[in-house]
């Protein structure tokens, strides 16, 4: 059947553990050693309240795992794709899932304003400051502008 772009995704994440000696490096070539969490599709009850219209067909793509401020938590930080209802503008979001390994499974967080949030982006956090910083492009179309 036909599927619509972005909309019909479902984020997951594909995780192994982190390996503590040269044998379970080596067993990470190994399918048994991976494990894939349950999909999650995107949710319209996620975005806020006090959107006045929200955006049609909106979905979730291209997820970055990020480790979490603490140290320990993980996050999937998804671009988000919607179509542009004018005047409303819907690009420059992401949505943020929480992975919680003992249910393998992938939790809501938020829906968060990130310029290029639109377009594929990767995020990276520096060790020394801990700052995050984020690598993307800007829009040139004129249907979404930055």
């Amino acid at each position: 059947p036909p599927y619509n772009w972005g909309v019909d995704y479902e984020a997951v994440v594909v995780h192994a553990k982190a390996p503590s000696s040269l044998a379970d490096l080596e067993r990470l070539t190994e399918p048994a050693s991976w494990s894939v969490s349950a999909p999650l599709a995107f949710n319209m009850s996620w975005f806020p309240e006090d959107w006045q219209r929200r955006p049609s067909q909106p979905g979730f793509l291209e997820g970055n795992m990020v480790v979490g401020p603490d140290g320990k938590t993980i996050y999937n930080v998804l671009r988000m794709s919607a179509e542009k209802v004018v005047p409303y503008y819907w690009g420059n979001k992401a949505v943020i899932l929480k992975l919680d390994l003992p249910a393998n499974s992938l939790k809501f967080d938020s829906i968060v304003d990130l310029p290029g949030g639109h377009s594929k982006f990767v995020i990276r956090r520096d060790p020394a400051t801990g700052i995050y910083l984020t690598l993307s492009n800007p829009s040139t179309s004129t249907k979404y502008v930055d």
